[in-house]
C-alpha cells in the first residue's frame, strides 16, 4: 500500500476564521471612519461637512473626512501679531446647515457669509484689514466668471481686543451673466496673511 505523500504547505485557515478576521478589520474600519467625520464635523465650524462618493468602503470614507479635518484646520492661522481665528458665526449656522452642501447664490445676487474674527493673543488688534486674494473659478460654464472686484467685506477694518472677537460679513456680487459653478475665495488681511479659503457655488437665477 503506497504512503500518502506529505503535504507541500500549510493548509488555508478554515473559511470561518477568514470571515470573522474580516468582520473585525471591517468593524474596525467602520469606527476609524466615525472618529475622522466627527473630527472634521467639529472643525468645520459649522458648516456642513460633504459625505464621500455612494458606496465608498470604510478606509476612503477615514482618507476623506482625515482630508476635510485638514482643510478645516488649515483654515486657522495664529501669527505673530497677535493671532487670528475665523469661523463662520453663531449666526450663520443654521443658514448653512439649511444648505445642502455650500453657500449658494442666485445669478444676479448677492451672498452674504456671516464671519467671526477672534483674537486669542495678550495683545490687542488694531486697524485689521481684510481682502481676497484670490478667486478661483472651478466650474465649466461660458460666461463671466467672478473676480477679486466682486468681493467686498464689511466692517473693512477692525480693532479686536485680547481674548475676544468682533463679527465680519463677506459679501460676494455675482451679474445676471456670471458663469454658473463652484468658486474658491481666498481671504487675507492687509499685512499678507492667508485666514481661510470660502467655497461656494453659483446658480441660475430662479434655480431652487
Amino acid at each position: 500500500m503506497a504512503e500518502k505523500p506529505p503535504s507541500s504547505g500549510a493548509s488555508p485557515p478554515p473559511q470561518d476564521i477568514v470571515t470573522g478576521v474580516t468582520e473585525v478589520v471591517n468593524a474596525a474600519l467602520g469606527v476609524g471612519a466615525s472618529l475622522a467625520k466627527a473630527f472634521a464635523q467639529a472643525t468645520a465650524a459649522g458648516v456642513p461637512v460633504s459625505a464621500p462618493s455612494e458606496g465608498a468602503g470604510p478606509l476612503n470614507a477615514i482618507v476623506h473626512y482625515g482630508v476635510a479635518a485638514v482643510t478645516n484646520v488649515a483654515g486657522f492661522l495664529i501669527n505673530s501679531a497677535g493671532g487670528i481665528r475665523m469661523g463662520t458665526s453663531a449666526d450663520a449656522a443654521p443658514a448653512a446647515a439649511s444648505r445642502a452642501v455650500l453657500p449658494r447664490v442666485h445669478q444676479g445676487a448677492t451672498l452674504r457669509i456671516p464671519l467671526s474674527i477672534e483674537n486669542p493673543g495678550e495683545q490687542p488688534m488694531d486697524n485689521i484689514t481684510f481682502g481676497c486674494s484670490e478667486i478661483v473659478y472651478l466650474g465649466k460654464k461660458t460666461g463671466s466668471a467672478l473676480s477679486a472686484n466682486n468681493v467686498r467685506f464689511q466692517p473693512t477694518t477692525l480693532e479686536i481686543p485680547p481674548h475676544d472677537f468682533e463679527k465680519l460679513t463677506l459679501f460676494i456680487d455675482t451679474g445676471a451673466d456670471t458663469a454658473t459653478g463652484r468658486y474658491r475665495v481666498k481671504i487675507e488681511t492687509g499685512a499678507g496673511g492667508v485666514i481661510t479659503i470660502v467655497e461656494f457655488d453659483v446658480v441660475q437665477a430662479g434655480e431652487q
